[in-house]
């Protein structure tokens, strides 16, 4: 072999051992497997991500209890994450509005409503009725304010004093009012009127939140002994109750003077009425 050949195939050798050598040194370089720690690191990633997209969801849609536990779940779990610095400082003010609107749904949830269709067919009895809130110790009977929209008779408002005791507030729903005040059974401690208020009416007073008391009309139906007490002038006792919180009730009893407290924040006028249809 000449020279020149035997050069040549020297250094197609040592290109050959050079590219062997290059492909030995990039094998032993590839990508390695990911730690453990760092797989778990990546995880709590991608769960803080997701927890913070849900939360920003909740915001939207103004659903800022569901947004409290879910920012309470990111400041938990991860708290040097992104999403945990951007959830941070406004959270107090979730947290509040988050109060806020669960104090709403309790309120709301302490009025019961039902629509009944009358037995002849000729519309439905709306009523919504709320418990007067739990004297402690006493053992009077249980009062409630009833609101209700008869086809016949129109809105009415009245106090029913129930023979039965007040529902637990773990029991089932309380039994709705019936459209008239029912009679006491024959015998019954309440067959004289637990109100002491002569025919054909009296006066009562009634105070929303801390404001002055206000003087309202009341009477008992023709068949006394019911335990009902019909209040008078709905429109102006209803929007007051929509402006406030608290009302308090100074009742006349053959005992003397007995104070109702009634929670009515939760009220909700349209619940005594058909759905509207034209929307």
């Amino acid at each position: 072999m000449s020279r020149s050949r035997l050069a040549v195939a020297h250094g197609v050798a040592r290109s050959l051992a050079t590219a062997l050598a290059v492909l030995l040194v990039l094998a032993g370089c590839g990508p390695r497997a990911p730690t453990a720690a760092e797989l778990a690191q990546r995880q709590q990633a991608r769960e803080a991500q997701e927890l913070g997209a849900q939360y920003d969801a909740a915001l939207t849609r103004e659903d800022f209890a569901l947004a409290q536990i879910l920012g309470t779940l990111v400041l938990a779990r991860h708290p040097a994450s992104p999403e945990a610095q951007r959830i941070r400082p406004d959270f107090a003010d979730v947290e509040e509005r988050a109060e806020a609107q669960r104090d709403r749904k309790r309120q709301a949830d302490l009025w019961t409503y039902h629509a009944v269709p009358m037995a002849d067919g000729k519309g439905t009895v709306y009523t919504g009725f709320l418990w007067a809130q739990a004297e402690p110790g006493s053992r009077l009977p249980a009062v409630r304010l009833v609101l209700r929209n008869h086809p016949e008779w129109g809105l009415s408002a009245y106090l029913l004093l129930d023979v039965a005791p007040r529902p637990a507030a773990a029991s089932a729903a309380p039994p709705a009012p019936a459209p008239e005040a029912p009679l006491p059974p024959a015998g019954d401690a309440t067959s004289i009127s637990p109100y002491r208020c002569p025919d054909p009416a009296c006066h009562i007073a009634l105070r929303f939140d801390d404001g002055p008391a206000r003087t309202f009309t009341a009477y008992e139906p023709d068949e006394r002994r019911t335990g009902a007490l019909f209040i008078e002038e709905y429109d102006a006792l209803t929007a007051a109750m929509e402006a406030a919180r608290w009302m308090r009730i100074e009742l006349p009893t053959p005992a003397g003077m007995r104070e109702l407290r009634f929670e009515v924040a939760g009220f909700a006028p349209g619940r005594l009425a058909a759905p509207r249809t034209d929307r």
